[in-house]
């Protein structure tokens, strides 16, 4: 660091005549950098996030490039203070448009999305996540059958974050978000923490009564009152359930 080091490897990245595999392999340096808390801010200071975003968003960037961008993204999210700086570069953006991108790997979408989930952990952050669309992507990453079952307890995370700030009530029931949590409590491959996410999630949701028929009309009732009876269910998960159908008035579903 001491060198600048960090930035030689953004200008290689910002190098129209670099070649893809020498960006690549600048992510992955980068990455190794990351590996140490201290840097990250001195990177985020240095611009480094603004080439990572590029990186992700040049159609010429193989899918292992891409994909060590959003990992290092991913480690530079791990430290608050660089939420704001990513948000207002428009890095959520480009994380976005990598769990769309149908040549992205299964692990740059998981790694795009820890970073989003990161970024969820800043309620100043759900409204302009929303607003991006965001939750729509973490949606078809859930209803993705490619991805991975970390990838989706992930995303069920970070949607069940965005379900905290009630102004994204709306939006997510309007987009089907509550859908897709539905159907990751049902998911037999799902683990037993995505599931207590996706329940969470559906939780905060139906705190907004306008939302109860929609909920009810896709059969949340019907997985909750599943999940409850599921012996693999972990006992936060079974108490949230409890706890939702009776927001729902539907307390003759619990036991």
């Amino acid at each position: 660091m001491a060198a600048g080091v960090h930035i030689s490897l953004k200008a290689l990245i910002d190098d129209p005549s670099a070649t893809p595999e020498a960006k690549k392999f600048a992510a992955m340096a980068l990455c190794s950098l990351l590996k140490t808390a201290a840097n990250h801010q001195p990177l985020v200071a240095a611009g480094v996030h603004i080439s990572l975003k590029a990186l992700i968003d040049d159609p010429s960037a193989t899918p292992e490039a891409k994909e060590y961008a959003a990992m290092a993204l991913c480690s530079l999210l791990k430290t608050a203070a660089n939420h704001q700086p990513l948000v207002a570069a428009g890095v959520h953006i480009s994380l976005k448009e990598l769990i769309d991108d149908p040549s992205a790997t299964p692990e740059a979408k998981e790694y795009a999305a820890m970073a989003l989930c990161s970024l969820s952990k800043t309620a100043a952050n759900h409204q302009p996540l929303v607003a991006a669309g965001v939750h729509i992507s973490l949606k078809a990453l859930i209803d993705d059958p490619s991805a991975t079952s970390d990838a989706k307890q992930i995303a069920a995370m970070a949607l069940c974050s965005l379900s905290k700030t009630a102004a994204n009530h709306q939006p997510l029931v309007a987009a089907g978000v509550h859908i897709a949590l539905k159907a990751l409590i049902d998911d037999p491959s799902a683990t037993p923490e995505a599931k207590k996410f996706a329940a969470l999630a559906l939780c905060y949701l139906s705190a907004n009564s306008s939302n109860h028929q929609s909920l009810v009309a896709a059969g949340v009732h019907i997985s909750l009152k599943a999940l409850i009876d599921d012996p693999s269910a972990t006992a936060a998960a079974k108490k949230v359930a409890v706890v939702t159908l009776r927001t729902l008035g539907l307390s003759e579903l619990v036991p």
